[in-house]
């Protein structure tokens, strides 16, 4: 679900999932997701992994084939992704299948920034936002970018206006090239890790139920009986 023009942002939350940790496992070992919760809002960081991409002149999601197998695991630089196409980096990357994570939450939110770890100088990292509001990343979604990782640490970029509870970060194999004095070096794929994810939100509030207004409506009178009598 994407949103424009959200609410008062003085009432807004502002949070950070911080993405390192230890996972230091095999493919097989490692979950397909895991869930964080903060300040009442949960994220489901989702591994994820595409062949075949293609997309329209405006970003648009044309062709893929989507693989849900991918493991996700948290490390020092962040959190990466391993899929089943014989990748064995813990990193999201560009080399076979494209690996990408997709950031689910529980209710609508401002995107507020990302940052990386384990990135070199040539790095990009796209952005994909759930365009159809499936509800999930694949065909008929809008990407943003290659924006280079180098310049853009921690990525501020998003627009204060559009809410969204789904959205994407990947590598799609794109490439940065640098002049040198006599030649032009460009990187392999792109590889790198989420380190962290601040989003901003209004919590909830969370209605008394009618039982219970009637309840505090009864020891009201209660009180004011007992006073009466004294």
């Amino acid at each position: 679900m994407a949103v424009l023009g959200g609410s008062a942002a003085s009432a807004a939350t502002t949070t950070t999932f911080h993405l390192g940790g230890n996972d230091g496992l095999s493919y097989g070992s490692l979950p397909s997701f895991f869930d964080l919760t903060q300040e009442g809002l949960t994220a489901r960081f989702d591994a994820r992994s595409i062949e075949g991409f293609t997309e329209s002149a405006d970003g648009i999601i044309t062709g893929t084939t989507l693989h849900t197998d991918a493991h996700i695991g948290r490390y020092q630089g962040g959190a990466g992704v391993v899929n089943s196409s014989g990748d064995n980096s813990h990193t999201v990357d560009g080399s076979g299948w494209k690996d990408f994570i997709q950031i689910s939450f529980s209710q609508a939110v401002t995107i507020e920034a990302i940052s990386f770890g384990y990135y070199d100088y040539y790095d990009d990292f796209r952005l994909i936002f759930d365009e159809d509001d499936s509800g999930d990343i694949g065909l008929d979604d809008l990407t943003l970018g290659p924006i280079p990782i180098a310049f853009n640490n921690p990525y501020h970029g998003f627009d204060p206006d559009f809410q969204t509870d789904v959205f994407g970060v990947g590598a799609f194999g794109d490439k940065t090239c640098k002049w040198g004095y006599y030649y032009k070096k460009c990187s392999h794929d792109d590889s790198w890790k989420l380190k962290s994810v601040t989003v901003s939100f209004e919590p909830s509030v969370v209605p008394l139920p009618a039982a219970g207004l009637l309840l505090l409506t009864a020891l009201g009178g209660l009180g004011l009986a007992r006073r009466r009598r004294s």
